[in-house]
């Protein structure tokens, strides 16, 4: 007996090793492109993301990630990993984002995964890039009336190095119910960004339907010239849904659930042309740009300054454009400059500002001309490079008596010896014994009742301080529990400017501590579980937390200070969930 049960138990052995060595035998490697919505792609759109997925299967667990071919090119990020289980068969999915910006037909793999004495190559993709996405197939999806999209526009196509455009975005939606959470905005190279305005609100139909939106605008001045991509924008939103009637209602009776969502823009392609060769120094490039020049006082005294201002009128990126230098200044007139102002336009239709101030001193007695002063600028329009002027001015400049500090260098030899001369007088003088001698004067009254005044005002003030050091005493629960939720907003304010995520714990417990009005020793997972479930928290919401909460304790001493899309993801949840602590402690 004692044998059979021998035999049995080394075939069972040696089945299960056969099994273990035989199993990368059924081991499979496999790629598909989807969209953010799941559905298969058939195009995918300029300059906006698609998902990339990576699925092995009866793989060994110790194996490295994938090496994907083809992708250098592309911007791609790691932004999953799962592992599964079922009826005995492994499933690992690594998911990417990628990002083309360029259209055309593109080859993608094979993704390789090699580990201790196997390497297992997956299939090939081709990918089509175009103007817009398009999925072959969408998600069965009931879309209600709160249905929303976003859309990037610019109002040109085909423009020059430092022309400027203007871009808007716009998300659309028709439920009240839905509210914006974080606008995610991809890495833009070749343009710079300025004078960015919104969100603005409004409605506009589309396609016979009425839909509101929320408006963002600013202005991008091309750095570089070639083709760029102006990549698709991401929204982050939530949209509140009614529960299913269960339990007799039960369902209903929690409220409604808030369903986060994702949606892209579009991508824009803009051709941009290099400028013309000029060999003049450029200062502006735009439609319309004009200059005038002013100085006042226009008649000063020798050494007194003058101030002379140069604007410049025009449509192009004014902030650029650098302080000019003087040209043909006569030599009897010094000057520096002194500060530069943008004026924006008030009213529909007017221009901005650019103006240059500087000081101007007379050397030298009479009158001096201030000439033209030219500045060279693209017009877009005609392609050409034009020339505008100022105006000349006349100064004049008066005898006076000047300040030591605004002499010349001869001025200043001059003044000296008169100095030298006037000590000499004076010290006549006093040699005879003669010198003036100022009488004291007494102390005024109202001075004398002040001095006298200092004592009891020190006085007053002591009683004072003690008194208002024992009311904030008396009031600090209550400072501490009204201040809280505005405390944690600014740490996490700081924490994210800083990119340290390991703060966010602490930011939590103490804002708990403070609203509850307890030690910061005091606070635990248990000790939170049992205030929020006092303040009737959805049983949902409680778990969710919970799941925050220990990513959060798990993160203390692992986050590192670095800024990457999971801390920017975890920095804004925590501002969420601020938001849902206050509504319920």
């Amino acid at each position: 007996m004692d044998k059979i049960v021998g035999k049995t138990f080394v075939t069972w052995v040696c089945y299960a090793l056969m099994l273990a060595s035989c199993s990368h035998l059924c081991a499979d490697v496999s790629m598909r492109v989807i969209d953010t919505d799941g559905s298969h792609l058939e195009q995918a759109g300029i300059g906006q993301p698609f998902v990339l997925e990576v699925i092995t299967t009866n793989m060994n667990r110790s194996m490295q990630a994938p090496s994907i071919a083809g992708v250098e090119t592309f911007y791609i990020r790691r932004t999953g990993f799962s592992m599964s289980t079922i009826n005995g068969k492994s499933t690992v999915k690594y998911t990417y984002q990628v990002r083309i910006d360029t259209p055309g037909t593109f080859a993608i793999g094979p993704a390789v995964v090699a580990g201790k004495g196997f390497k297992f190559v997956s299939n090939k993709l081709a990918i089509t890039v175009g103007e817009q996405t398009i999925a072959s197939t969408k998600k069965a999806k009931t879309k209600k009336a709160g249905y929303a999209f976003a859309r990037l526009s610019c109002d040109k196509k085909k423009v020059f190095v430092g022309e400027k455009l203007v871009c808007r975005l716009r998300f659309y939606y028709t439920d009240d119910s839905i509210s914006l959470n974080n606008l995610i905005e991809q890495k833009l190279a070749g343009f710079s960004r300025k004078d960015i305005k919104g969100p603005r609100t409004g409605v506009k139909d589309i396609d016979g339907k009425s839909y509101k939106y929320v408006a963002w605008y600013w202005d991008l001045y091309p750095t570089d010239h070639g083709t760029h991509v102006i990549p698709a924008y991401g929204i982050d939103f939530e949209q509140y849904e009614e529960r299913d009637n269960f339990w007799g209602g039960l369902g209903r009776f929690l409220g409604p659930r808030a369903e986060r969502k994702r949606v892209y823009s579009n991508g824009l392609q803009i051709e941009v042309e290099p400028l013309p060769p000029c060999d003049k120094k450029i200062c502006a490039i735009g439609t319309r740009l004009s200059a005038k020049a002013f100085v006042k006082p226009a008649i000063a005294k020798k050494g007194e300054g003058m101030v002379l201002t140069i604007e410049l009128e025009g449509d192009g990126d004014l902030q650029a454009i650098e302080v000019p230098q003087l040209q043909g200044m006569p030599d009897e007139l010094r000057y520096y400059d002194s500060q530069q102002t943008v004026i924006e336009a008030k009213k529909p239709g007017q221009l901005a500002k650019k103006r240059f101030e500087y000081i101007l001193q007379g050397l030298a007695c009479g009158s001096w001309e201030i000439p033209k002063q030219s500045f060279v600028y693209f017009d877009v329009k005609s392609r050409k490079y034009k020339t505008i002027e100022t105006t000349s001015l006349l100064i004049t400049v008066t005898p006076g008596a000047i300040t030591q500090s605004l002499l010349t260098v001869d001025d200043q030899a001059e003044h000296n010896e008169q100095q030298d001369e006037t000590s000499d007088t004076i010290a006549s003088i006093h040699v005879d014994g003669w010198y003036p001698v100022s009488e004291r004067r007494a102390l005024p009254w109202w001075l004398f009742i002040l001095l006298g005044m200092v004592p009891i005002a020190l006085y007053v003030y002591t009683i004072f301080l003690a008194r208002w050091r024992l009311y904030t005493m008396n009031r600090q629960p209550y400072t501490r529990r009204k201040k809280a939720f505005s405390l944690a907003r600014a740490q996490l304010k700081k924490a994210q400017k800083d990119a340290d995520a390991s703060r966010l714990y602490h930011i939590f417990v103490q804002l708990i501590a403070n609203r509850c009005t307890l030690a910061q020793a005091e606070i635990s997972e248990r000790v939170i579980e049992q205030k929020l479930r006092s303040a009737n928290m959805a049983e949902d919401m409680l778990g969710d937390w919970h799941t925050f909460f220990a990513l959060l304790a798990a993160g203390v001493f692992s986050y590192k200070k670095e800024t990457t899309s999971e801390h920017e993801q975890l920095f804004t949840q925590a501002l969420y969930w601020i938001e849902q602590l206050e509504k319920v402690l």
